[in-house]
């Protein structure tokens, strides 16, 4: 995997962009053909139906990196998927884009601690509204033991 090496103390945030920049380049992070997509995979409870439904990850050595794009028709107030890998002894709160029946609200992935279940939430940890529509979008990392 690729290092940042040649960082010091005082550089412009310019020079560290650039050099953040030339690793995530290297690693391909931001290229979706080098994704799994686990949307097939993946159990997702919360939707009747999908107008979208995109789950992909990429593993890079003990991280697994989540990209989630859902949305639908609402079926449930609680939401959740299946992530592909069991997450290590740390429970994560991650935010994301989302929208309630027609609301902009904050979206939440919560990775649940020694699991492979990732709660979907709005506005930090409420419950969503069980009809209408609704959607998600964001992405996220956690760590494999």
């Amino acid at each position: 995997m690729a290092a940042i090496s040649g960082i010091t103390n005082g550089e412009s945030m310019s020079t560290v962009r650039t050099k953040l920049n030339s690793v995530i380049t290297e690693i391909n992070l931001l290229d979706p053909t080098d994704w799994v997509d686990y949307s097939a995979t993946s159990t997702v409870v919360g939707w009747s139906s999908f107008t979208l439904k995109i789950i992909r990850y990429r593993v890079i050595g003990k991280m697994v990196f989540v990209s989630v794009n859902l949305s639908g028709p609402s079926n449930s107030a609680t939401t959740s998927f299946t992530l592909p890998f069991q997450n290590k002894n740390i429970e994560s709160l991650n935010m994301g884009y989302a929208i309630n029946n027609g609301v902009t609200v904050i979206g939440s992935f919560d990775v649940v601690a020694n699991s492979s279940t990732c709660n979907l939430y709005q506005n930090y940890g409420s419950t969503w509204t069980a009809s209408g529509t609704k959607l998600l979008y964001g992405q996220f990392f956690y760590e494999i033991a």
